[in-house]
């Protein structure tokens, strides 16, 4: 088993910024948007499934984040607040080419030809982000963490800054990872280290050893050797999960959902086992629950912690979105459920976001960053005006059947798989081999090998695909891209 380190290419901690939402990060979400409509504009609901914004958007907006969101428009981004009747432009937040998310009273963002800049939660600009040491600052993630954000140089050197955009730990790294309970995972000299927030380092992680996770969460990270999966504490001991992980998808202080061949199971911390790998896909819920789907045509179900059924759904499609309660769909149409299962809403809707940003790295325009920084989605940048594989509709790609044949391989465009959620009606009408090659697109624009012959020849077709590793980390993948990797599976 050959995992990729979080660290090893020169912006891959900056593609981490929009992994799984967990419970803290829920609870700062105060609107949700969705399209009440097929075709239609974007609205936005609040947790008591109340519809706050109709039809305000006709684009896609992010989460309302810690009161802050943002809409990728026409001529750009325009960051908003909430208002009480309307949302309300933060401060001159218009016309953007990049923004990030608001955490810590700060929300990283790029004006056309500028610096990136630090706004403040009234709006007002707190100051431009470096130079630091005379070197520009090129990128960095989309939202501070712990009162820190990472930063890159234009010399491809990490480092963190503070609130004020002032340099709090110097660019010394050759790869960092946002802070988590004080600590953060950087690479210096080949050498993976622990470091706290005064720059020192806590302890190095054992030789052989690569993160999988971007960080510290409930007291572990995770990491691996070419053999098995490790949870490592904060003092830098290790335990060793069981050889018969595949991969791990998610966990918490006490327990890690994982995959072995194509079903998933869960273990405690310890590695002793909670539910055998027998489930079509499994999600963390409340620290000590399970949303499981055991078939793709079977409802889905809450267990306990000993296998218990606790709920049992009238939907084939349920996602947790934390104190929101849940999303459940048929295929067609989604609605909110709250924690008992029951909808909340009178009107379903049809699609929904849940991204706190659209930008996987902040990125400088004031000096010109290198090509090859483009982030996965860039790779892939949306052209859907281009092909007539796929229609945009309000910001929301659902395509076509992509024409394999009549076509050049290397004009195909798959934006869609990573931008927005799929059509769940769209996916369950494509055949088997079709689904096989839309999920490990997904894969192979995070830059996966594959082993089967036809799926290498098929992607060194492309000219963005860069077959770097063997396995992905589960936390490589946002939201968006594992539920539609969930999807896709259902149907495949």
């Amino acid at each position: 088993m050959k995992h990729a380190s979080n660290l090893l290419l020169p912006l891959a901690c900056l593609l981490l910024a929009s992994c799984s939402r967990d419970k803290s990060e829920w609870d700062k979400v105060e609107l949700l948007p969705v399209q009440l409509t097929e075709n239609g504009d974007w609205s936005m609901i609040n947790a008591k499934g109340e519809v706050v914004y109709r039809d305000e958007f006709d684009d896609v907006p992010t989460l309302c984040y810690n009161d802050v969101f943002s809409v990728r428009e026409t001529e750009g981004y325009t960051v908003y607040t909430m208002g009480k009747t309307s949302p309300q432009v933060l401060g001159n937040c218009e016309k953007l080419d990049a923004a990030g998310y608001m955490e810590d009273g700060v929300i990283p963002v790029t004006f056309p030809g500028r610096r990136i800049s630090l706004i403040a939660a009234n709006g007002e600009k707190i100051c431009n982000l470096g130079p630091f040491g005379g070197k520009e600052v090129a990128a960095c993630l989309p939202g501070f963490s712990d009162g820190l954000l990472v930063v890159k140089t234009e010399e491809d050197k990490f480092g963190y800054a503070d609130t004020k955009g002032e340099l709090a730990i110097e660019a010394l790294y050759d790869g960092a990872m946002p802070f988590a309970e004080g600590k953060a995972v950087v690479m210096r000299d080949n050498k993976v280290l622990v470091i706290d927030k005064k720059g020192e380092t806590v302890f190095r992680l054992r030789p052989n050893f690569e993160p999988e996770s971007q960080g510290f969460k409930d007291g572990y990270l995770l990491a691996s050797d070419d053999e098995r999966f490790a949870l490592v504490d904060a003092t830098g001991e290790m335990t060793k999960l069981p050889a018969e992980i595949d991969n791990v998808e998610d966990y918490n202080g006490r327990y890690v959902v994982y995959t072995a061949g194509d079903r998933m199971g869960v273990c405690t911390t310890a590695g002793e086992s909670v539910l055998k790998p027998r489930y079509l896909s499994i999600e963390l819920v409340d620290g000590d629950r399970f949303l499981v789907s055991s078939d793709k045509d079977q409802p889905m179900m809450l267990l306990d912690a000993k296998g218990a059924t606790v709920m049992k759904f009238n939907y084939t499609m349920v996602m947790s979105v934390g104190r929101f309660g849940f999303y459940g769909g048929d295929g067609r149409t989604m609605t909110l459920l709250g924690k008992d299962g029951k909808p909340k809403m009178k009107q379903d809707f049809s699609h929904f976001c849940t991204e706190r940003s659209f930008d996987e790295a902040i990125y400088s325009d004031y000096i010109n960053p290198d090509k090859r920084e483009q982030s996965a989605q860039d790779l892939v940048e949306s052209s859907a005006e281009r092909y007539g594989s796929q229609t945009a509709m309000n910001g929301t790609y659902l395509p076509n059947l992509p024409r394999y044949a009549g076509e050049a391989e290397s004009d195909l465009d798959f934006s869609y798989l990573v931008s927005q959620p799929l059509d769940a009606a769209w996916v369950a009408s494509l055949d088997g081999s079709t689904l096989r090659i839309l999920r490990n697109t997904i894969y192979a624009i995070h830059g996966r090998k594959f082993a089967s012959a036809d799926l290498r020849a098929f992607f060194n077709g492309f000219s963005w695909y860069e077959p770097l590793y063997e396995e992905l980390p589960a936390d490589w993948l946002t939201p968006t891209e594992k539920n539609n990797v969930i999807l896709i599976k259902r149907y495949e």
